[in-house]
């Protein structure tokens, strides 16, 4: 027993506080030797009473947190607000950079269209081009002869009317930018066309306007009939009608590119 006090009292000594504590606890467990174990130590607690400004301080510094807590998570939500508007303005510029690569095809299409026509009239001879070229108008006139080299130019409007040749020429001195004299000849073809068939029937009047726009590049044909829907957007409802489902349907897509509102409101009376 003494053996056993002994030893308890070495262990006692030797340990850290963790380890004693541990320990007793062990030996309290045990009959006869708990008498000799001191009992396990009680830490007492002590409640600290901080000064009022100390307490002060503190819960202001909780509100400095929570504020800045706030304003970070204000910043978060304005910088993912900020790339979702990014994000959309680079759709829309993809979209607008689509819309402008389709357009400039269709215009791509018209000019070919148009030295197609004077590679065909340049390789006539001069005596079988000119009577021909004498039953268009004069602006689509001026728009073909200009594509052509200067000799066979010439040789052509030696061939024509002295009035038909003096106008071109005149056209040809005054011509503008190459997208004015396109829109400049399709006007002037459709308002031929127009003086021409006031005295029919209202249907062919408009069959032949269809068969006027479907033969243009969408793109061109979008810009005529978008001038035209300002002044007579019935006629103009009346031409897409006409035209058979896929004319109409790259018209319509040309006018979308053109003018949004006024594709909405003809697709939308087209439906009616």
């Amino acid at each position: 027993m003494l053996y056993s006090s002994v030893l308890v009292s070495i262990l006692f000594l030797v340990f850290n506080s963790d380890v004693r504590e541990s320990f007793l606890e062990s030996l309290n467990k045990i009959p006869v030797i708990k008498e000799l174990v001191p009992d396990k130590e009680k830490k007492e607690t002590v409640d600290v009473i901080l000064p009022p400004e100390v307490v002060q301080i503190q819960k202001e510094a909780r509100q400095q947190a929570e504020a800045i807590q706030a304003e970070l998570a204000s910043a978060v939500q304005t910088i993912r607000q900020k790339e979702a508007e990014i994000e959309s303005l680079k759709d829309t510029i993809a979209q607008l950079e689509a819309q402008f690569s389709e357009k400039k095809l269709s215009e791509e299409e018209y000019e070919q269209q148009i030295q197609n026509l004077a590679k065909m009239y340049a390789e006539m001879t001069p005596s079988k081009a000119a009577p021909i070229m004498e039953e268009l108008l004069p602006s689509e006139q001026v728009l073909i002869l200009s594509r052509m080299s200067q000799s066979s130019r010439t040789a052509i409007l030696q061939r024509m009317a002295p009035e038909s040749a003096a106008r071109v020429t005149r056209g040809l001195k005054d011509m503008g930018t190459a997208e004015d004299e396109k829109i400049a000849a399709l006007q002037e073809r459709i308002n031929e066309l127009e003086a021409q068939l006031s005295g029919q029937a209202d249907t062919l009047t408009i069959g032949q306007l269809a068969d006027t726009f479907a033969s243009m590049a969408p793109a061109s044909a979008a810009t005529v009939l978008v001038e035209m829907s300002k002044t007579n957007e019935s006629k103009v409802i009346s031409v897409l009608r006409a035209m058979d489902s896929t004319a109409r349907s790259a018209v319509l897509s040309a006018i979308t590119s053109e003018d949004s509102s006024t594709a909405a409101r003809i697709s939308s009376k087209l439906a009616g």
